[in-house]
């Protein structure tokens, strides 16, 4: 399990983007948010997965997973 300051903005992020329901008060990855994280990089596969040459998703929260999340937000990307 993996804990960071971050990690209730990324669940609120997914609970709104897929639906789910992760517990924003807490701070740590735990495997619903995993699984969540998972089924966001397999809808975005085109723009998470295949740029990196991956075909299944990792669950983990990166760079690439990062971007699409801010596209999808209308936050300015570099």
């Amino acid at each position: 399990r993996s804990t960071h300051v971050e990690v209730p903005r990324v669940k609120n992020f997914l609970n709104h983007v897929l639906g789910t329901s992760l517990n924003i008060s807490s701070k740590s990855m735990d495997s619903a948010s995993v699984r969540a994280v998972s089924a966001f990089q397999t809808r975005y596969k085109e723009f998470v997965l295949k740029p990196l040459g991956l075909s299944r998703a990792t669950g983990l929260w990166y760079e690439s997973t990062m971007k699409q999340a801010n596209i999808l937000s209308g936050c300015e990307v570099r």
